[in-house]
């Protein structure tokens, strides 16, 4: 499937059940999505994705141009984890926009927005059990969404702390259907 091929924007609909599914969130809002946990794509890199050093989301800066209310009315924003083999990222959605944003790829059976985790480890697989591809090059993929409440106003930032194999924060903050971010 070529990058083209994939469902970018607004979610619509809910994610379904996988055979496996990553940890459920902790009491701290924490999950991992491994190897185990990939689907499988073709992806070629572009100037819409959000990327942090081998990280990348894709089409994740396109959720500034979108309208607050297609956000909530379906639930967030589809955004596919690509991350180059043998890495490993921690994502964090940033406190302030925690009671309205939440990180969703672990296929999520539960739809309750509480039970959603704010940060989630991405373990990538080997170069050889990677099912995934970025610009012919093996890297890991989850399927996912930035999940939105739909009873509440969409933020007009979202504020993203990422770490990469255990390195420094790095700090991201993306405008929201039209927001603005205060610079760091």
């Amino acid at each position: 499937m070529t990058r083209r091929g994939i469902a970018f924007g607004l979610m619509v609909g809910l994610t379904t059940a996988a055979a496996a599914t990553p940890s459920a969130a902790g009491a701290a809002g924490t999950a991992k999505a491994t190897c185990a946990h990939q689907s499988g794509a073709e992806f070629s890199a572009g100037p819409d994705d959000l990327v942090v050093g081998p990280m990348r989301f894709v089409g994740l800066r396109n959720i500034a141009d979108t309208d607050a209310a297609n956000l909530v009315q379906h639930g967030g924003w589809k955004s596919p984890a690509v991350l180059r083999a043998g890495h490993v990222a921690t994502v964090s959605v940033d406190r302030p926009a925690r009671s309205t944003v939440r990180l969703d790829y672990g296929h999520a059976t539960d739809d309750a927005f509480a039970a959603l985790p704010h940060t989630v480890r991405f373990v990538a697989c080997s170069r050889g059990r990677s099912l995934s591809t970025l610009d012919g090059k093996p890297v890991t993929f989850w399927s996912g969404f930035f999940r939105t409440r739909s009873t509440t106003p969409v933020p007009g930032c979202l504020p993203l702390t990422i770490r990469i194999d255990g390195g420094p924060p790095r700090h991201r903050r993306l405008p929201v259907a039209g927001g603005s971010c205060t610079p760091e």
